[in-house]
């Protein structure tokens, strides 16, 4: 019997009522750590700065990849390389609200936080950056060179 409610996406809204998760912070001392992702470098990797002082390449891990989306200048919680200390895997994703309760519970340094942040408005301030206003420059000064030619014939 076909659908008389409505089309094809009528019932992926219905799914219930939406679910409060619990708040994960690092258990393991050594191995665990907090990090913010600094930039993407394609294929499920990222460069993390991580609350040690120390960069390094985060992997995201296999049960997170193309369910979970992370962005430039977010939280991560990821799990050091015994063998490597330069790359790491990514375990957990948090939102701007776990951050705040994190730091409430003195599991983040406010320096830390702070540090990044600034980095991450510094980053996006000058991407944005365009040269049109020097190509306008230039170009202003090319037409008066061709205003200069066009008397001169």
């Amino acid at each position: 019997m076909p659908n008389k409610k409505g089309g094809k996406g009528y019932k992926k809204g219905r799914k219930g009522v939406p679910q409060t998760r619990e708040l994960i912070i690092k258990e393991n001392k050594e191995n665990e750590e907090y990090a913010f992702v600094k930039s993407k470098s394609g294929n499920g990797r990222f460069v993390m700065s991580c609350q040690d002082g120390i960069e390094r390449i985060g992997i995201i891990s296999g049960k997170m990849r193309k369910r979970v989306w992370i962005e430039v200048g977010i939280l991560v919680l990821i799990v050091k390389w015994d063998f490597q200390d330069s790359k790491c895997n990514i375990i957990h994703k948090y939102d701007d609200s776990d951050i705040t309760k994190l730091s409430d519970m003195k599991e983040l340094d406010s320096v830390f936080i702070n540090q990044n942040k600034v980095e991450s408005s510094f980053n996006e301030e000058y991407d944005d950056y365009d040269i049109s206003d020097e190509e306008d420059s230039t170009s202003s000064e090319t037409e008066e060179q061709d205003d200069i030619n066009i008397e001169d014939i």
